[in-house]
């Protein structure tokens, strides 16, 4: 399944299974919530393994891509997680972003953005903080803010 094919279907749906965001929990004005890899459990959206989109993105919840998506990402406010399959092509304007996928293109995230050992990121990143762990790809120019 490529990109260039204007044919492929896309199926974008509530996450359900799998879900990456349990086992772990913080404390919010007085509730427990589960959260795990910077995601609360709340509403998100998830596009799974066999799923390509070719287009712009625009949501008010998390998303979580373990498909390919290209094109431009602008969930401000929500956090993005790439899973290990996950391959995204464009511009990304998030809260927070989480790559253990595949990655080309700009992000800019008003909080961090996590490059883990499994991650291939190229592009330009814009964030208050970023961490790449040993063994990510990882050729991006960054530019901190505060």
């Amino acid at each position: 399944m490529g990109f260039d094919n204007p044919f492929d279907i896309f199926i974008v749906f509530p996450y359900s299974q799998g879900d990456p965001t349990r086992n772990a929990s913080y404390k919010n004005e007085g509730r427990r919530r589960s959260v795990e890899n910077g995601i609360k459990k709340e509403e998100k959206t998830a596009i799974s393994n066999s799923t390509v989109i070719v287009g712009s993105i625009s949501a008010k919840e998390h998303l979580i891509i373990n498909g390919r998506v290209k094109g431009n990402i602008e969930i401000k406010g929500y956090n993005l997680f790439i899973g290990p399959k996950g391959r995204l092509e464009g511009e990304v304007h998030a809260q927070n972003v989480r790559i253990r996928g595949h990655m080309r293109g700009e992000i800019k995230a008003s909080g961090t953005v996590e490059i883990t050992k499994e991650a291939d990121f190229s592009g330009d990143i814009e964030s208050k903080g970023v961490s790449v762990e040993k063994g990510a790809f990882f050729d991006a120019s960054v530019k901190l803010g505060r």
